[in-house]
């Protein structure tokens, strides 16, 4: 059984999944996310790191419509999606080590536009652009995490602050703001 801040990130993840507005998760989104976001970091996406993401998006889409039963031409509805997603992730971190990490430090090598295994607000800003946050959200979500003009945090900060987005249950950890402003969410 996952929480109500859980149900509640999910359903936000869900949103800035669904870059398309269809109200439905399908491969297309997927894509369209990993291909803004290499083009953001001026990455090719024909490159090994930029195919390296779109690959790795497109099996996880794949893997979340084949676990998630019989999706009508593959494409997963909200319900089912955060039914999948607290099954599977709420309050295993494990899971989330094995499956989604791999996902996560391509997507902070992709960001990190200097290499030098920190983002700062501009590559945060790509990666969130990425999934058509507002720039406001951005903002927001930005400084709760601790990224500003002139903090940055490490990979593996960023790779535990989505850790705790997806399997963590505190209404005060600055995970919970990875993919923007959740006050609304929290309060």
């Amino acid at each position: 059984m996952i929480s109500e801040l859980q149900r509640r990130k999910y359903v936000h993840r869900f949103t800035t999944l669904d870059v398309n507005g269809s109200g439905f998760l399908e491969l297309s989104d997927y894509v369209t996310v990993a291909v803004r976001m290499c083009h953001a970091s001026g990455v090719a996406t024909n490159s090994t790191l930029g195919a390296s993401l779109v690959s790795a998006c497109r099996q996880a889409f794949e893997r979340l419509a084949r676990d998630c039963g019989p999706v009508e031409d593959a494409r997963v509805d909200l319900q089912t999606f955060v039914d999948f997603m607290g099954g599977e992730l709420a309050g295993r971190p494990d899971v989330f080590d094995r499956g989604m990490k791999p996902i996560v430090d391509l997507i902070v090598d992709i960001c990190d536009i200097d290499r030098d295994h920190y983002l700062d607000e501009s590559d945060f800003c790509r990666f969130l652009g990425s999934y058509a946050v507002s720039e406001c959200e951005v903002i927001a979500a930005a400084r709760r995490l601790g990224i500003g003009p002139t903090d940055l945090i490490s990979h593996e900060e960023f790779v535990h602050h989505s850790r705790n987005f997806y399997c963590g249950d505190d209404p005060s950890d600055p995970g919970n703001w990875l993919f923007g402003d959740i006050s609304a969410l929290i309060e």
